[in-house]
């Protein structure tokens, strides 16, 4: 579902998203990574 793809989209088992929009950052992916507005303020840089 949309709300799955929204917290992990790299989870197993989920249908690839068909539209034609962007991908979606998932909340796992922006804490993963090093930059980007979510990391950087709970990160307090």
């Amino acid at each position: 579902s949309h709300w799955s793809q929204y917290i992990n989209a790299d989870a197993p088992g989920l249908p690839l998203q068909e539209l034609k929009t962007k991908h979606i950052r998932s909340l796992c992916t922006r804490l993963k990574g090093k930059q980007g507005r979510f990391r950087q303020n709970l990160s307090g840089n």
